[in-house]
């Protein structure tokens, strides 16, 4: 057996899969790796305890990569790298125990194990830590605990852990309202491409909290947060154009802009475009009347 080798091959794939990347023949074969017989090598590595063969073994399982998509098996095989201390393993049992896949639903260990994570400072689980805290799914609402643990996977650059923190500054809720700290916040999501980031900081910049008031930086991050189908943005952006914040007021943008919003279900812009199109009613009337009055007489 071909022990260090494969390992090292383990190391690469535990990488790999951790970036939520499917494992693909491509991926195994550019490492050499012969996936007909590795296969039986990881299933033996793991019968022995190597933590990291029992954790991709899971994984593949879960997956059905190379063998029959089998939850049970994932899930024995997930418990038995979590007890060895695999931080991810601990985080995909924690939604295994969640979701019921595998395993019989128990949400008191789904968040055991979260918590053993979390605690360890695995990102994902404590931005789940968060999640529960604040929608009460699991533990009681506790918005101080949530407001903690985002602030943990967001100092590890968690990109919606940060946004998450920033609404809380914003609303003042399980900490001070802090309307600087929330830009803060919102800036380190938007820069990584989040859309409720980016329409968040925008609006900040709109009303001028926590950053000074700068309508044009505000329709550049409503831009960028449209062009990833944001209705907010969309609708914000429209609602600029038809009333002439910050920009020159065209009816016509407005009216793409309020569309794009009502498209997705926005019943805000619905009825901004009704307006819009009594505005233009109404003012094709006057250049009707006007028009009628210079040709009497």
């Amino acid at each position: 057996m071909k022990y260090p080798w494969l390992l090292a091959i383990l190391l690469s794939l535990y990488v790999h899969t951790t970036q939520t990347v499917a494992v693909d023949d491509e991926f195994l074969i550019n490492q050499g790796v012969d996936i007909q017989s590795s296969v039986d090598e990881w299933i033996t590595l793991a019968e022995q305890g190597v933590v990291e063969a029992q954790y991709v073994l899971a994984r593949m399982q879960m997956r059905g990569h190379y063998m029959l998509r089998d939850y049970t098996a994932a899930a024995y095989w997930m418990e038995q790298a979590a007890k060895g201390g695999h931080l991810e393993a601990q985080y995909y049992l924690g939604v295994l125990h969640e979701e019921g896949v595998g395993t019989g639903q128990d949400y008191t260990r789904a968040f055991e194990w979260y918590g053993k994570s979390a605690e360890a400072g695995h990102v994902l689980s404590q931005y789940q830590l968060g999640m529960i805290y604040s929608d009460g799914r699991m533990a009681p609402v506790n918005l101080e605990a949530s407001a903690y643990w985002y602030l943990q996977a967001a100092a590890q650059g968690m990109p919606q852990a940060q946004n998450n923190l920033g609404l809380l500054y914003l609303e003042g809720k399980g900490v001070p309202q802090n309307y600087p700290l929330a830009s803060a916040w919102f800036e380190k999501a938007a820069e990584q491409g989040v859309a409720d980031a980016l329409t968040s900081l925008g609006t900040l910049y709109v009303k001028g909290l926590g950053v000074e008031q700068d309508y044009y930086q505000a329709m550049e991050l409503f831009f960028a947060a449209a062009a990833l189908g944001h209705v907010e943005a969309e609708y914000n952006l429209g609602i600029m154009y038809a009333y002439g914040v910050g920009v020159l007021k065209q009816d016509q943008k407005a009216y793409e802009w309020l569309q794009k919003a009502a498209i997705q279900g926005h019943v805000m812009a619905e009825r901004e475009i009704l307006l819009i199109r009594e505005r233009k009613a109404a003012s094709d009337r006057k250049e009707r009347s006007v028009v009628a009055n210079s040709q009497i007489g």
